[in-house]
């Protein structure tokens, strides 16, 4: 019985000490001499000795998972100890980020967010097939999104913001299946937002805000089942929601500062797990009361249809003579109704025998109700429309136009003819 009961000892006091926390001291060993080489290469490439926290740093062979920011772990494949997480975050890290990063074979978490680092993102994390965790958000990051990272299938949560990241999503990282929180958010990524967005069938959240994309908004993003929070805040997207907005699960969208226009989908009013709505600044209308309520009762704020840039509305068109014709339209929202004044009117026309509308005329200042076009050809048919633009301001650095108005028809008289006798 009391072998028993020491074996039982032993035991349980082995199960402790594998879940020990990390960098207990009475339990972890050295590490390899490559992962303590890539160490003090992560420690000389940013500048450790100038860190807020480097305690026990460069201490003799066996301390290392004592090391400030340093866990440690043992798994199947006989590593033992070896580096799971880093975790450096605001410690004054300034330089780059050393290849030799991608000898942390079992590292699972890593963390550097809110330093100074610089240089490009080293396509070696690629190499990390275990890591669930990558921050290196609040930092200064050039270059593009490396398209190694798409390699990391495991990975739940990616923070890139706040850095000085250009180009287009990569492609490759639609290999990321199992990413949950996707934070991209103060770079300067451009292109569209692309299709494969829908491979990402684990995704909750994704920030975007403030970046140079464009185009429209996949409808495939709203396919996905789990997301809860989209921000797309402040970039150049056109073109209208998707209907299947209402399909998923949102609880939050961020939208505002962009060029989206037309009608808000009535599946908006599907979304029944919605708190919070932001689509200010855009060009978008309501296509019923109930839809405007709901934006009025999520949004937090009343006047949200003012933010909106709105086609004029009761267009008319005069033949003033037999080759000028005079517009005139009521703004959307008259006087100080409007939020953002900036901005004026864009005329379209097209002739009998054209079957598409140009543009021939800008007419400056919202406040404006009337234009005058000349030179037409008597006799003709001519037809108009007229949309509003609002110019870049505080909250949108676009430039945004609204939907072009009904069109109104006008044929004009001809030309009087001149009779007399020749001398």
């Amino acid at each position: 019985m009391p072998m028993r009961r020491t074996c039982y000892l032993f035991a349980a006091l082995l199960v402790l000490l594998l879940a020990a926390p990390a960098g207990a001291k009475s339990f972890w060993g050295p590490l390899s001499p490559v992962e303590r080489e890539a160490l003090i290469d992560l420690y000389e490439a940013t500048d450790g000795e100038n860190w807020i926290n480097n305690e026990g740093w460069l201490g003799p062979p066996g301390t290392e998972c004592d090391w400030h920011g340093v866990s440690c772990g043992c798994f199947t494949e006989g590593a033992c100890p070896a580096v799971y997480q880093i975790d450096l975050e605001q410690n004054n890290l300034r330089g780059y980020l050393p290849r030799s990063i991608r000898r942390f074979r079992q590292l699972q978490v890593l963390n550097l967010a809110i330093n100074r680092l610089q240089g490009e993102v080293p396509g070696e994390l690629g190499k990390l097939l275990r890591l669930r965790e990558l921050e290196l958000g609040v930092n200064r990051f050039t270059g593009e999104i490396p398209p190694e990272l798409g390699r990391l299938t495991r990975l739940r949560y990616l923070s890139l913001g706040f850095n000085d990241l250009h180009g287009p999503l990569p492609a490759e990282l639609a290999g990321l299946k199992s990413v949950q929180l996707l934070f991209l958010s103060d770079n300067r990524l451009s292109g569209e937002l692309p299709h494969w967005v829908g491979e990402w069938t684990a995704l909750s959240t994704l920030g975007l805000d403030r970046n140079e994309l464009s185009g429209s908004i996949p409808a495939e993003l709203f396919e996905l089942k789990d997301l809860n929070e989209l921000s797309l805040t402040e970039n150049h997207f056109t073109g209208r929601l998707p209907a299947n907005i209402g399909k998923p699960e949102l609880h939050i969208v961020h939208l505002e500062g962009n060029r989206l226009s037309g009608p808000i989908p009535e599946s908006v009013l599907d979304l029944d797990f919605l708190s919070y709505i932001n689509v200010s600044w855009n060009a978008f209308y309501p296509t019923s009361p109930e839809v405007e309520q709901f934006f009025m009762d999520r949004g937090g704020l009343l006047g949200w249809l003012q933010t909106q840039t709105l086609a004029p509305e009761n267009l008319v068109v005069v033949a003033t003579s037999s080759s000028t014709v005079r517009l005139t339209w009521e703004p959307a929202f008259p006087g100080p109704g409007l939020l953002n004044e900036r901005g004026g009117y864009l005329v379209y026309m097209k002739a009998a025998a054209s079957d598409r509308f140009r543009l021939i005329k800008t007419v400056p200042g919202k406040e404006s109700s009337a234009a005058s076009v000349n030179g037409l050809k008597p006799g003709s048919l001519y037809t108009f429309r007229v949309r509003t633009f609002s110019k870049p301001h505080a909250e949108n650095e676009n430039i945004v136009r609204s939907e072009l108005s009904s069109s109104v028809a006008v044929t004009l008289p001809s030309a009087p003819s001149v009779e007399g006798r020749l001398p």
